[in-house]
């Protein structure tokens, strides 16, 4: 997987993206607020067929195929909380996953 561009308008999300020589994506946000954060995510292109939402409040819950409207994903983020979009399978590496050097 490559890191590619992704921006947030909100200083208090931090954001990354990601995509594979397959045009696979994964999308990850991280609410560093102490206050809920709604999120709408557009990233080109994307299918988004997996969702996982972790933080104080729950952990690791995983949703499968996240609704898309118009190719928007809206999402709510309670404070400190991390969610990855992706169309890999969540919850383990793919084959060709390196960290570059």
């Amino acid at each position: 997987m490559v890191c590619v561009g992704a921006e947030s308008s909100n200083s208090d999300l931090m954001v990354t993206a990601f995509t594979r020589a397959n045009s696979a994506r994964t999308f990850v946000a991280l609410n560093r607020s102490l206050k809920k954060q709604r999120v709408m995510i557009t990233l080109p292109g994307a299918d988004f067929q997996f969702a996982e939402l972790t933080g104080p409040c729950h952990q690791n819950s995983l949703v499968e195929n996240p609704i898309a409207q118009n190719g928007r994903i809206e999402i709510v983020m309670l404070p400190g909380s991390i969610a990855t979009l992706s169309m890999v399978p969540l919850k383990k590496l793919p084959a060709d996953f390196t960290i570059p050097a």
